[in-house]
């Protein structure tokens, strides 16, 4: 069983979902020039859409994710700080 870590939902939800949105947008324009784009941007996307699923009706409310999410949550909060920044 894997660890899960506590994620605040109301203060970090906007952060996770700027840089799914980023991602996203990224593909596309990569697709749309003919570029190959990375798998590992493809994971990125898909892992972040789960925190996304994570969050959905927490209605502001931590939630639990598991470490592999918890480590990718945490990192798009630090990436948006410093995008924004």
């Amino acid at each position: 069983m894997e660890k899960l870590y506590w994620f605040s939902t109301k203060q970090h939800a906007h952060d996770v979902e700027f840089r799914c949105n980023r991602v996203y947008n990224n593909i596309c324009g990569m697709e749309n020039k003919g570029k190959k784009v990375p798998d590992s941007m493809y994971r990125l996307h898909d892992d972040l859409e789960a925190i996304l699923c994570y969050m959905a009706g927490s209605c502001d409310r931590p939630v639990q994710l598991p470490g592999r999410l918890y480590a990718i949550a945490r990192d798009s909060v630090a990436w948006a700080n410093s995008v924004r920044g």
